[in-house]
Formats: structure tokens, sequence, C-alpha cells
């Protein structure tokens, strides 16, 4: 039955991933795969926990939107741009190790449910962007993946767009060539970086970043 599946079947790749594991990043860690054939309605999506990596049991080969391709020289694993399943794993991988690495537990009963998704969104890209000092070419397979949301769009009355602020967030503080042109996301691209320059950050250290950035960009309609 598995054979019958297409993509690229976890089951077939485990040994080579537990190797990239070992190999790149000094690890070791008990897969947990999980279906995304039943689950129709609400998609789970990979985390980790203490019983392991919880991670897709296949994945398709990613076709790179046109607006996100041209972005440095093509990379192993991308071909008239596609990204190859075992390279999303790869990259799945390298994301949930580096916060294995680098994060640690923080008190969150205070924050509101923005607020943690805006600390999430920092954390992220903190533990990316250490990720990346070490393996560079990590910057390019990780832009690929991730969505460019388009700055313009038009907005609905009563609609809240905070997720879609996220979004162009992170797409900034992974790529140095983004386009965005909106003026809080510049200060806070910028005020993440200045946090970074000066070496040593801990997810504490992120947290401010993120709570911040609700309260300047919180507007009625995120409470709809």
């Amino acid at each position: 039955m598995q054979r019958e599946r297409h993509g690229t079947l976890f089951i077939d790749n485990e040994r080579r991933l537990g190797m990239y594991l070992r190999g790149l990043w000094q690890s070791e860690a008990l897969f947990v795969p999980y279906s995304l054939a039943f689950d129709e309605i609400r998609k789970p999506v990979p985390y980790l926990n203490d019983l392991g990596l919880h991670l897709p049991d296949v994945y398709d080969d990613f076709i790179v939107p046109s607006h996100a391709r041209g972005r440095g020289a093509r990379g192993e694993g991308e071909r008239d741009g596609v990204v190859r399943g075992i390279d999303r794993y790869r990259a799945l991988l390298a994301h949930l190790s580096a916060h294995r690495r680098w994060t640690s537990n923080l008190i969150a009963d205070n924050l509101s449910p923005f607020q943690r998704m805006a600390v999430e969104t920092f954390e992220d890209s903190r533990v990316e962007y250490l990720a990346m000092q070490e393996f560079p070419g990590l910057r390019q397979l990780w832009c690929k993946l991730h969505p460019v949301p388009q700055e313009d769009i038009e907005q609905v009355a009563g609609v809240s767009y905070i997720r879609h602020r996220l979004a162009m967030l992170s797409r900034a503080l992974l790529d140095p060539h983004h386009r965005y042109q909106n003026p809080v996301i510049l200060k806070y691209v910028a005020r993440f970086h200045e946090v970074m320059a000066k070496g040593n950050t801990r997810t504490f250290d992120i947290q401010l970043l993120g709570v911040q950035f609700i309260a300047e960009t919180k507007v009625a309609s995120d409470s709809a």
C-alpha cells in the first residue's frame, strides 16, 4: 500500500534523514511520522516534543512559485523551480534541530494569543539565523519554501490580517532581498538584526520584539 502512494515517503528515507541529523547536527532523535491522508479539516503540522520529531509520512515535490525564484544560484534539490521531497524533509529537520539546540522555554501565561504568535515568529527567525551562520546554504532552501505574501492586498473590513503581517515579517527576516516597504516591517527587521548582531542571544531576548510588534501593528479588526 505504501508503494502505491506518490511523493517522497518517509519510510524509504528514514535512514538517510537520520544520517543527516547525525552528520550535520551531531544529534539523535526519534522520528514520529504522521499521516496527512485522513485529516482533511485540520491538517497536522510538524513539531517537536519529548517524544521526538513529528513529521509527515510523505512529502510531494514543491513547485516554487515564479515570484520566489531567481534568488541565488540553483541549489541541490531544485530543478526548474522544483524542490524535491527529500530536501523538504531536510529543510524541516534543520528548522526543528535549530529549535532543539537554541530554543529555551518561556513562561507565556501573560501573553495574548497574538503576542505568542509574534514571539514564535521572531524565535523561528532567530534560530534560523543562527543555523544559517553555520550552514549558509539553508537560506536558499528556506527562501524557496517560504511564502512570499503580497504587500498591497485588498483588505476586507472586519477581517483580521495579523497572520498576513506576520508572514510578511517572517519573509523579510529570512530574505535580505525582500521588496517590502511597510515602515513597521522594516523597523522590526532592523531591530531584529541589531539584537542578533550582539551575539549570544536567547529566546527571552526576542520576546520583547514580539510583544512590541503586536502593540505597534494591532488594529481593531484583529479582534474580530
